[in-house]
């Protein structure tokens, strides 16, 4: 009689494909003897990563069910972000209002569900006064959970926070331009880029302290739009801003001024900083209106990276999106515009910031997204992918916000969107099997 063992590659594939999207069944499988474990390496093929909603539920894109993770934090009631395998969980509890329900937090952990890990974030919870009304836009890591975290929120008086677990966090002073116009941020090497509605790239230069604690010096923008572009005047970006100047942040840890200058970052023409050297050139930080009234808790909206505007020959209501990714090691912006009424994707755009010139360059739409990715998008989270590979389309928008696959060839969207508009807030990626 035959063994287990001896199941033909082809019987085996057709159980693989019965499996859920949870990497440890095919990892048990693998385990299993010699044999499986080589029709594990056959028919695996990269799936789509899931779409999460804000509580613990989880789609997987086309399927159109929804699924409650079968673990999640202790007094979890909401997703605020994720990076990877990895969701930022508000803990608090969820209240009834005349508007609807809505989470009140009491701080936050950072938790993987397929290790079911959780890690709690003190240095967060230490900046974030207002944590019950604050709202976070984006909560990045740039590793692991002991590396960089950057966090941007909805509040005047910590719109951007730069952390690290155990050690302290850096945040800019209240009400300071350009940190209150950013949008969007990226990783790339030792350096926080982040982005404004108009589209200007500053670089956030990242170091640590003696003591481990972070250290983050504006450097000049790389890209700089002139006054008035699209409208846009909530930062004055005249040439006298490249001034000599003082560096206030505050280190939420130990109270430091930071006095520091900081000497001009230029990026070269392959995207990474050289040292000018000339002191001449340093961006300059610009007190708004002081410090937020006692009576206001800080909130604001202008982190939000949706942009409301109407067609001038239709009047038709349309959402600008802008989202900074990192791709192949190059910087670069997506623009997308949006139409509610006939609910589709009229534009979208690609754009790769040029240093030597110090402008958004488009790409070529008949190159598709360049160099065989897919891009991953959402105001949570966004990322760039290999493709094709496995289930995952070349040249290909996945965009949570609208549920729409969109062919940057053609630009077209498809039929068939995986998942309803606003079904999702962030995506999550279940790590890759290593057979």
């Amino acid at each position: 009689m035959a063994s287990w063992s001896d199941l033909p590659l082809d019987l085996l594939g057709i159980v693989i494909a019965c499996f859920g999207t949870l990497p440890v069944d095919r990892v048990r499988f693998a385990a299993v003897c010699r044999s499986w474990h080589a029709a594990v390496r056959r028919h695996e093929r990269r799936r789509l990563p899931w779409v999460m909603s804000w509580d613990d539920r989880v789609m997987i894109p086309f399927d159109g069910s929804e699924y409650n993770l079968l673990c999640f934090p202790e007094d979890g009631v909401g997703v605020v972000g994720s990076t990877d395998s990895w969701l930022a969980v508000g803990l608090g509890t969820k209240q009834e209002f005349e508007e609807g329900s809505r989470c009140i937090y009491t701080g936050y952990v950072l938790h993987n569900p397929f290790s079911n890990t959780t890690v709690p974030l003190t240095v967060l919870n230490d900046v974030i006064i207002n944590i019950g009304t604050c709202l976070i836009y984006k909560f990045l890591m740039r590793s692991t959970v002991d590396d960089f975290v950057a966090v941007v929120a909805n509040n005047e008086n910590y719109p951007i926070i730069v952390f690290r677990q155990g050690t302290g966090a850096w945040v800019p002073r209240p009400c300071t331009a350009p940190y209150i116009n950013i949008i969007d941020v990226a990783f790339l090497g030792s350096t926080l880029y982040a982005i404004t509605k108009v589209e200007d790239l500053i670089p956030l230069n990242l170091a640590l302290d003696g003591d481990g604690k972070p250290l983050v010096t504006i450097g000049k923008r790389v890209i700089r739009q002139p006054p008035g572009y699209d409208g846009y005047d909530a930062w004055n970006t005249s040439d006298d801003d490249d001034e000599d100047h003082s560096d206030d942040e505050r280190d939420e840890e130990d109270g430091d001024d930071g006095n520091d200058t900081e000497e001009e970052d230029v990026p070269d023409h392959d995207g990474d900083i050289e040292e000018d050297g000339n002191e001449d050139h340093q961006e300059q930080e610009i007190a708004l209106d002081g410090e937020v009234p006692p009576d206001d808790d800080g909130s604001h909206h202008s982190s939000f990276s949706g942009e409301f505007t109407h067609g001038k020959v239709t009047g038709e209501f349309i959402i600008i999106s802008r989202h900074l990714i990192v791709s192949s090691g190059k910087l670069m912006v997506r623009r997308h515009k949006y139409y509610t009424v006939s609910i589709c994707t009229r534009r979208v755009e690609i754009l790769e910031a040029d240093a030597s010139t110090g402008a958004w360059v488009p790409l070529d739409v008949s190159d598709g997204l360049g160099g065989g990715r897919a891009l991953f998008i959402s105001m949570n989270f966004s990322k760039s992918v290999s493709a094709p590979c496995g289930e995952i389309e070349e040249d290909v928008i996945y965009d949570i916000d609208t549920g729409e696959l969109f062919d940057m060839k053609t630009q077209t969207s498809r039929q068939k969107r995986f998942c309803t508009p606003s079904q999702g807030i962030t995506w999550l990626f279940p790590p890759e099997l290593v057979l």
